[in-house]
């Protein structure tokens, strides 16, 4: 599964959006302090305010330990579905968040990004 961020209003495409896996797309709404939308992974963000947290995210001391990457893990859960998430390297969550940045400009301070 994955997660589309984009400006609302507009359409869905690989021009104008930004698209990651469930589990990266938590860990960059929890690393720009959207613990609230991390589970559930769908909502609505002003372009504005989004814009001072990936700022804020970017001025974070490279190499921080919320953003140094992740060993691959497959795991079975008590119902007996697996989850699997793919490695990640160190520095990953900042390099999406300067692919965001990119779709905040074309959204303006007015704008909206939607994502699910």
């Amino acid at each position: 599964m994955s997660v589309s961020f984009y400006i609302k209003g507009h359409p869905v495409d690989h021009e104008g959006s930004l698209n990651l896996d469930n589990g990266n797309a938590a860990s960059l709404l929890e690393y720009l302090g959207y613990f609230e939308y991390a589970y559930d992974l769908q909502g609505e963000i002003p372009a504005r305010d989004l814009k001072i947290r990936c700022g804020l995210a970017l001025h974070r001391p490279e190499g921080d330990a919320l953003d140094a990457g992740r060993d691959a893990l497959a795991a079975q859960g008590d119902q007996g579905a697996w989850h699997i998430h793919a490695p990640r390297r160190p520095g990953y969550l900042r390099y999406r968040i300067k692919e965001l940045l990119q779709l905040l400009d074309a959204a303006g301070d007015l704008g909206v990004i939607r994502f699910d």
